[in-house]
């Protein structure tokens, strides 16, 4: 873990007591392909993918592009696709005029993308970059091309996006930790879902050859992790096409395998009850497997 989301191009910056740190993520990135082309030949393979979970998923939306196209100059033939497992997949427009009143209260950040871009020197998407730069400040800039949920439209490779519509986490840092016993939370958890949907809708929209897997989950544990990939791959989820179940293991094959007039490569929960299949609490209630005791 490079703790800048594998995008910092930043460093050293000295401490006050003396210590070092770099944020370069970037550049470890860059190195990683360069030794993958020069020890194991990935230049002469046909089909790359690549995957990250968490931070690691944010990296990816940010180095998308930019894997596709370095992997372009040495084998332009080769097929590029990435994957995202929870991504920061945020309906930021939640952050009204009461949200914004709040964080000033509570002295919060609700938005850390311009932080983090100066602080890691963070590279962006270039092509979000290169459009925007001439009509934006660096605030705005910053926040567009730093946020997934605004930057997906500018990165061309194709993409699978796995990610529940809720993230506790995220939801509280926009809403400014709006408490539950607050009138306006149902109002905020209800529109946070529906804005998920409707993220999800103009991808499919304008991208419509974009992987998808969005079950109704109540937390943000990550799918591909090796803790939970046990217990998520029993979550089923309707094809948004078909509306037959499948879990996050089939929707992720049929988007790398088959073409997309299959119409298996995308799938979402309507709007409604959470998942009991993927609740934050379902370890805890699961028995433990019976072992056999030894004759020892």
């Amino acid at each position: 873990c490079t703790l800048d989301d594998f995008s910092g191009a930043r460093g050293p910056l000295f401490g006050a007591n003396g210590g070092k740190l770099f944020f370069h993520g970037r550049h470890i990135f860059s190195s990683l392909l360069r030794d993958l082309v020069a020890k194991y030949g990935i230049d002469q393979a046909q089909n790359l993918v690549l995957v990250g979970s968490g931070s690691g998923a944010r990296g990816v939306g940010h180095s998308c592009d930019y894997f596709s196209e370095a992997i372009a100059t040495v084998n332009p033939n080769a097929s590029v696709k990435c994957v995202l497992d929870s991504p920061d997949l945020i309906p930021f427009w939640l952050h009204d005029e009461v949200a914004h009143d709040r964080c000033n209260e509570n002295q919060q950040e609700a938005f850390i993308e311009e932080a983090t871009k100066s602080l890691w020197g963070r590279t962006d998407d270039e092509s979000c970059v290169r459009e925007l730069e001439p009509e934006l400040n660096e605030t705005s800039l910053a926040r567009t091309c730093g946020m997934f949920s605004q930057y997906w439209k500018y990165v061309q490779s194709p993409m699978f996006l796995i990610a529940s519509q809720w993230n506790e986490l995220d939801f509280n840092r926009i809403t400014c930790n709006v408490p539950e016993d607050d009138e306006d939370y149902f109002t905020y958890n209800t529109l946070w879902r529906q804005g998920i949907m409707t993220l999800i809708q103009v991808m499919s929209l304008q991208q419509p050859a974009n992987g998808w897997f969005i079950p109704n989950c109540q937390d943000q544990v990550l799918f591909l992790s090796d803790t939970s990939i046990e217990q998520r791959q029993n979550v089923q989820v309707p094809l948004f096409v078909t509306g037959q179940d499948r879990n996050v293991l089939q929707v992720l094959n049929s988007w790398l395998t088959q073409s997309i007039e299959v119409d298996e490569y995308q799938a979402i929960n309507q709007f409604g009850l959470p998942d009991e299949a993927c609740s934050s609490n379902l370890d805890a209630q699961r028995s433990q497997p019976l072992k056999k005791k030894s004759k020892d």
